[in-house]
């Protein structure tokens, strides 16, 4: 009977911390001021595209003025949203990005390594153009108040996803194979 009546409290206790830990939790929304940036390289120039138009959400835990937890991320970038300034250069890259049919870039948290007072190591999906790629990013962060600023930046190419580099002028010229994605993003907490 006592072994029985200690395994409940044992049972109890760890239900107890489970519940915790979930409710210490926070829900963040991503917030206006955020930039998402793809860069690149061609036979005639460099450039770049920036979107300011993405949508996100996380769940995370801040303890004592530290980020101590990651449980949940997820951002989704309509490909449209990116601009260059230049409307030709737009368009050749949504055909490239096949924004017709996959009209978002979508980033899934898998997993977070490692938090420090800094950075945070996790690993996560990026999805483009339908496709799917496992991506390893460390990310700079800090905090002002109950805002969470992030910043980072990661190298892929066109053909992780599947995708063919855009060409224009009938092929005269030629987009680089790789691919800087760069970002910075705001959370503030779920009001």
């Amino acid at each position: 009977m006592q072994n029985t009546k200690q395994h409940l409290w044992i049972a109890l206790i760890a239900i107890l911390f489970i519940v915790f830990q979930v409710n210490a939790q926070s829900d963040y929304t991503l917030s206006e001021e955020h930039e998402l940036t793809v860069a690149g390289t061609s036979t005639l120039h460099d450039w770049t595209m920036t979107s300011n138009q993405a949508k996100g959400t996380a769940n995370m835990l801040i303890k004592n003025g530290q980020l101590e937890e990651i449980s949940a991320m997820e951002v989704v970038m309509p490909v449209e949203t990116l601009k260059s300034g230049k409307r030709q250069m737009d368009n050749n890259a949504y055909e490239a990005l096949k924004s017709n049919q996959h009209a978002n870039a979508v980033f899934q948290l898998e997993n977070v390594e490692e938090i420090t007072a800094s950075t945070v190591k996790a690993n996560g999906s990026l999805t483009v153009a339908g496709n799917k790629k496992e991506v390893q990013l460390t990310v700079e962060y800090t905090l002002n108040d109950d805002i969470i600023h992030f910043q980072g930046s990661t190298v892929t190419s066109f053909s992780a996803f599947q995708l063919s580099p855009p060409t224009a002028v009938f092929g005269t010229i030629k987009t680089g194979e790789e691919l800087t994605l760069s970002f910075q993003m705001h959370f503030a907490p779920k009001r």
